[in-house]
């Protein structure tokens, strides 16, 4: 007996829950590094994060309409969660390569696109494919949020350090010199490649069940 592909888009949601909350709460890690680099202030700084969470809210819409419409073409949803891992990787990028604040934030918008078409939006395909244990299930995915975020925090944290220039001062409010908090650019291209790594290959099982398809495996369960 094959394998329910269910239990395949449970599991690559759970992955783009952990992926979409760990890059959406980790966020704050780079506030005082920004402050230091741009030479903006607290608020300013943290606009950043406004801004890509405003833009996943709504991109997670536009991410159900697009699939709604790449079914009707025979398409499946994969192809938005490939596209929004793309986009993920290509914003933490340009990010980390940005030489003024507001370009940073224009890359953080792609970032956000990207998120709503993963993390948001891949439970609502997992919903589909259970309808007795449906609730169950829904939860054990979106628990992957819970264990992204810790990871994400701790896997941030540790490649700050990594990256800081022994020799520079040390990276906090006040520092004058910007070369002191250059660590926060080589972690956010990492950790956007590994998130847009991750993405893809769970995009690759993210589909709406056939017709029959849960009705037969919960008839024969």
């Amino acid at each position: 007996m094959a394998i329910y592909h269910g239990y395949a888009v449970l599991i690559s949601t759970f992955f783009c829950r952990g992926v979409g909350m760990g890059l959406y709460y980790s966020g704050g890690l780079f506030i005082i590094p920004l402050m230091v680099t741009f030479g903006i202030g607290e608020g300013f700084a943290a606009s950043y994060i406004a801004i890509y969470s405003s833009v996943a809210s709504i991109s997670s819409f536009i991410s159900g309409f697009l699939q709604d419409k790449l079914a009707a073409r025979g398409y499946t949803s994969r192809l938005v969660f490939a596209a929004g891992a793309i986009l993920i990787c290509v914003g933490t990028t340009g990010a980390s390569y940005s030489k003024s604040f507001p370009i940073f934030l224009s890359c953080t918008v792609l970032v956000g696109i990207g998120l709503g078409f993963t993390g948001f939006s891949a439970p609502c395909i997992m919903s589909l494919w259970f309808e007795k244990k449906r609730v169950q299930f829904l939860m054990i995915a979106m628990s992957g949020g819970g264990v992204g975020s810790f990871a994400y925090s701790n896997i941030i944290v540790q490649m700050l350090g990594a990256f800081h220039d022994k020799g520079a001062a040390e990276c906090r409010i006040g520092v004058n010199d910007p070369s002191a908090c250059n660590e926060w650019r080589p972690t956010l291209r990492y950790i956007g490649l590994l998130s847009a790594l991750i993405l893809f290959i769970a995009s690759l099982f993210m589909r709406a069940p056939k017709i029959k398809e849960v009705e037969n495996y919960e008839n024969q369960a």
